[in-house]
């Protein structure tokens, strides 16, 4: 004879076996819904962060680039002025050649 008792003996159905399981059954399904819910959650709490984080980012870059074209324009002036005393230097140096070879000329 078979000692395991089924759920069903006699023409009576063990009802405490069946609502045990489907207990654990709704337990089961409602723990794995909530997980599903929570993971949800959590993942919509990462991308909102990451969209901060890269929101700020980009405002750093941005923050950079401004400085670097402020810097750029400072240095164009100063190439602009460095050049403007070369400028002045050679014409002054070609002045004093022709001066030279004025009074070179003028010696002879």
């Amino acid at each position: 004879m078979d000692t395991q008792q089924t759920p069903q003996q006699n023409g009576h159905i063990d009802l405490s076996k069946l609502d045990v399981r489907q207990a654990s059954l709704a337990a089961i399904g409602a723990a794995a819904a909530k997980a599903k819910i929570m993971a949800q959650k959590e993942e919509r709490e990462i991308q909102k962060n990451v969209v901060g984080i890269i929101e700020k980012q980009l405002r750093k870059i941005e923050l950079k680039m401004k400085h670097f074209e402020e810097l750029e324009k400072v240095l164009e002036k100063e190439k602009n002025v460095y050049v403007e005393e070369r400028e002045k230097l050679r014409k002054e140096r070609m002045d004093l050649r022709s001066q030279k070879v004025s009074q070179d000329a003028f010696m002879q």
